[in-house]
């Protein structure tokens, strides 16, 4: 058997080949029928050899047939000895007729059936090896902006940056409110009319003597010699105080009366009368500080400034002096003191040495009359 095509051995071989068509093609093979088969197969070559099929001519065809396997496959071919190979061959028909939907032409069979429906789709398979890289495609467009994003958690402070030249000077500030009334100003110049109305000799009253060269003296009781009571104090360290605050005067060079407090900073008077009250600091550069000198009136709460010290138009130097003071009365239990009002200054010069026996910056107050 090869493909569609039987062949089986039977008595009557050459009558049966005689009926049949005189060439049979299937593939590359043609068979031609013949009267005298056999001569025609003795002159033929013993061996027929076709890849792996080898062809023998033999005078006992049907023994050495039947020594042979019962199928010969090769791939998809098999090939089957018979019994009866010529009633096979009888039994097909002579000539294929098409049937329905199918055209035979020069034996080559084909279908006029339109195509049919596309059957369901196969499963997909296995994933192929990753091919070779590609080229590198051409740059892009750039793509639209996107939206802002949230606000990231603010930094640590860095470090300071280093101090920047000075400023120019800045405009004169708006007039401030009045001050406390200040302590009354010697007297003024006396004028010929103010003399005119005065007594042309003095009168002496009582205990009161003028001898002939218009000496007063006094002959009543007391004392004319004020207490000794004051005080001086320095600063020890150099250091910038600005407002407002008191000055710290804070070593005690002498305290007569026992007056001065060196960690209040305070003067209470101990004694009434009238006392010479003053107070030295030194500037910063370029910057205008202010010092009140300030009386407490005891037990009323009412605070006077008697005295201040304060630059002029132009910005000081480095460490210059400055002084304030002022002579007023005091009750027993008035208190006096030095305070920044404005901006900065210092108790001592830049050379400050805490072992110099230079007193700088004192503040202090004497009593000038008891009362």
């Amino acid at each position: 058997m090869d493909g569609g095509l039987s062949i089986a051995k039977t008595a009557n071989l050459q009558s049966s080949l005689d009926a049949k068509q005189n060439v049979i093609p299937v593939g590359g093979l043609t068979i031609a029928k013949t009267a005298n088969l056999q001569s025609s197969l003795d002159a033929k070559q013993d061996l027929i050899v076709d890849g792996g099929l080898t062809i023998s001519k033999t005078a006992n065809l049907q023994s050495s047939l039947d020594a042979k396997q019962n199928i010969i496959q090769n791939g998809g071919l098999s090939i089957a000895k018979t019994s009866n190979l010529q009633t096979s061959l009888d039994a097909k028909q002579d000539v294929l007729t098409a049937g329905n939907n199918i055209t035979i032409v020069d034996n080559v069979i084909s279908s006029s059936v339109d195509q049919g429906p596309q059957g369901e789709q196969g499963i997909q398979g296995p994933t192929g090896p990753q091919g070779e890289t590609g080229p590198q495609g051409l740059t892009g467009a750039d793509g639209a902006t996107g939206p802002q994003g949230i606000q990231g958690p603010t930094g640590t402070d860095g470090a300071i940056g280093p101090q920047g030249p000075q400023g120019l000077t800045g405009a004169d500030g708006a007039t401030g409110p009045q001050g406390l009334q200040g302590i009354q100003g010697p007297a003024g110049e006396v004028t010929l009319a103010q003399l005119n109305t005065k007594q042309d000799v003095l009168t002496a009253g009582n205990n009161i003597t003028i001898d002939v060269n218009n000496v007063i003296s006094s002959t009543g009781g007391g004392s004319s010699t004020a207490p000794n009571v004051g005080f001086l104090a320095k600063h020890n360290l150099s250091t910038d105080y600005g407002a407002i605050q008191k000055l710290p005067y804070n070593y005690i060079v002498y305290n007569n009366g026992g007056g001065y407090n060196d960690t209040t900073y305070t003067f209470t008077a101990p004694v009434a009368g009238v006392y010479y009250f003053y107070a030295i600091y030194f500037t910063n550069t370029n910057i205008r500080g202010v010092v009140d000198l300030i009386q407490e009136v005891n037990a009323t709460g009412i605070k006077n400034i008697l005295a201040r010290g304060q630059e002029g138009q132009t910005n000081p130097g480095f460490h210059e002096r400055r002084d304030v003071f002022c002579i007023t009365s005091c009750e027993i239990g008035d208190q006096l003191y030095a305070e920044v009002r404005y901006n900065s200054v210092r108790l001592s010069p830049g050379n400050f040495n805490e072992n110099d026996p230079i007193i700088y910056g004192p503040f202090g107050c004497q009593l000038l009359v008891a009362t």
